[in-house]
């Protein structure tokens, strides 16, 4: 934006703190990139972060870009994948050496199912939870209430 003399072909982000809304449309438009691919994952807590600590921060990491600019904004959610988890070499070799090389778009990454949440472990952590919360507050409360 502030300087659109430089134009960039193909860029690549990962794990991006960008804007979510930010004006592809426009970049594309005055020829500044004519592709741009946004790896993602919801699991990328540093971009969710992003936005609360830095001033024009944002979450395109973890949420994908809003402005897709027709499509010359190729998005791929990569589900179970943390903040560096893009940096090795099959994701360089299979997806963005062929997409900076022009030999097409990166394929949609196959997502399996939603898993089951394993409910019995939430409970667990509850009730040890619970039991911290009482023991806290009986020693709290004194065991003198406790002792005849």
């Amino acid at each position: 934006e502030k300087y659109p003399q430089i134009k960039f072909h193909r860029i690549i982000f990962c794990g991006s703190i960008v804007n979510r809304d930010y004006g592809w449309s426009a970049r594309v438009k005055n020829g500044q990139s004519k592709r741009i691919l946004n790896d993602y994952s919801r699991l990328d807590v540093w971009t969710r972060v992003a936005g609360w600590v830095i001033v024009d921060g944002g979450n395109a990491g973890s949420e994908g870009f809003t402005d897709t600019a027709g499509g010359a904004a190729v998005q791929r959610e990569n589900r179970y994948w943390r903040h560096s988890d893009y940096f090795h070499d099959l994701n360089y070799r299979n997806r963005w050496i062929p997409f900076l090389a022009e030999r097409g778009d990166p394929d949609e990454v196959a997502q399996e199912a939603e898993r089951n949440r394993n409910l019995r472990f939430y409970v667990f952590v509850v009730a040890l939870v619970v039991i911290a919360a009482a023991a806290l507050w009986a020693v709290r409360a004194g065991w003198r209430h406790f002792m005849p």
